[in-house]
């Protein structure tokens, strides 16, 4: 390890003031979700194009659609044919793996903070709300997308949708599929 990077890193002040007084919101990207294993974007794309390929897609539309460098294109025409024929994708399945004890998760879940992320999956689950109903801390629906949702220690806020609801998933470059 290079000897110019820290590790642990002093902590400002004013993020520790924050952290005491209940006032810090903590932002988790994909990063972090890297961390334990989850797929990339080209992962994302290659697992649900994986799960047409029982229900109707051959498998020369399939290695055209994978020569697409861009997933979000690929998960884009995933999506349309997923409509089309009538499939329904288990986005759920596709984020869920095995972590192990110690893991980045663990760490964050024990912040007595409220959150917002860019990820789908739900590693995110913090020890300060786990007696009370996901619904009432576990936010994901456009119009749930609110400060007030950040104003509680243990809430946490999905920029781009939850795998509970694939249609608060923004994962496509098309802001409409029924046209």
């Amino acid at each position: 390890m290079s000897e110019t990077f820290n590790p642990l890193p002093d902590v400002p002040p004013e993020i520790e003031n924050a952290a005491q007084s209940g006032e810090l919101v903590v932002f988790v990207g994909a990063g972090i979700s890297r961390l334990i294993n989850c797929p990339s974007w080209d992962g994302f794309a290659d697992c649900v194009l994986q799960q047409l390929v029982p229900a109707g897609i051959d498998y020369h539309d399939l290695s055209q659609i994978k020569t697409i460098a861009d997933p979000r294109k690929r998960l884009s025409i995933a999506k349309i044919v997923a409509q089309k024929k009538n499939i329904k994708i288990d986005y759920a399945s596709i984020f869920r793996v095995p972590l192990e004890a110690d893991n980045v998760y663990s760490y964050l879940n024990s912040f007595n903070s409220s959150f917002v992320t860019t990820n789908y999956e739900k590693y995110l689950s913090p020890e300060s709300r786990k007696g009370d109903p996901e619904l009432e801390w576990r936010f994901y629906r456009r119009e749930q997308l609110l400060r007030v949702n950040l104003d509680r220690n243990g809430n946490v806020v999905h920029m781009h949708g939850c795998v509970d609801d694939p249609d608060s998933m923004v994962i496509t470059t098309s802001p409409d599929f029924s046209r």
